[in-house]
């Protein structure tokens, strides 16, 4: 990344991380939903529901199973949208802050390098708790155990993710996993910063009076 790049970025990078953000909030919310969907979908005799093979940075899968086919029907697949925007996200921080002495002054004072620096970290954390605690949460979950292959995926949005096996073609009375939302509010946690960097370069670009 040249030293002009490294510039633009650094004095519209406030912006950038907003609408960067937003898109991962909007899509990590549209990803579960579509789960909980899609894991719910059929009401057909038989049906055990659903099955999530996630793959990182790859495309993702739902199947169908019932007991007539454990292989599962394919019926929804996705890219990992939002792994990317945090990619992305994590490296343009990065790399302003790596090249900062050789762009010159190209942030605005220590307070702006340390929503710099903050939002770096969450973004990391982010990326962390969006693969792990839940994606591969819930991967592992509906795959479950034999005969418990399948389930349904209940999202109480912005508090849990849940997860049912579905045995026999009904719902068990009980959830079997549970996970608290972690990353929807890191990812809240990191729009803020993305706000509070905006308001801080606009008052640091705001004509003074005379």
């Amino acid at each position: 990344m040249d030293t002009l790049t490294v510039r633009w970025l650094a004095r519209n990078l406030a912006v950038v991380n907003l609408v960067l953000v937003f898109f991962c909030v909007i899509s990590y919310i549209v990803t579960i939903d579509s789960l909980v969907y899609w894991t719910n979908w059929g009401g057909q005799e038989g049906e055990i529901g659903g099955v999530l093979d996630y793959r990182w940075f790859g495309e993702s899968v739902v199947y169908h199973v019932s007991k007539e086919n454990l292989k599962g029907e394919r019926l929804f697949s996705f890219p990992d949208t939002t792994s990317y925007l945090l990619a992305v996200l994590i490296v343009l921080n990065a790399a302003v802050l790596a090249r900062r002495s050789m762009a010159g002054t190209c942030l605005d004072g220590a307070q702006t390098r340390g929503f710099v620096v903050l939002g770096l970290i969450l973004s990391t954390l982010s990326l962390g708790a969006y693969v792990f605690g839940s994606m591969m949460f819930i991967d592992n979950s509906l795959k479950g155990d034999m005969p418990r292959i399948g389930g349904v995926v209940d999202y109480g949005f912005p508090f849990y993710i849940a997860v049912t096996h579905v045995y026999q073609g009904h719902v068990e009375s009980s959830l079997n996993w549970g996970t608290a939302d972690f990353s929807f509010w890191l990812l809240l946690a990191l729009f803020m910063v993305s706000v509070a960097m905006v308001q801080k370069q606009l008052m640091i670009h705001r004509p003074s009076s005379t």
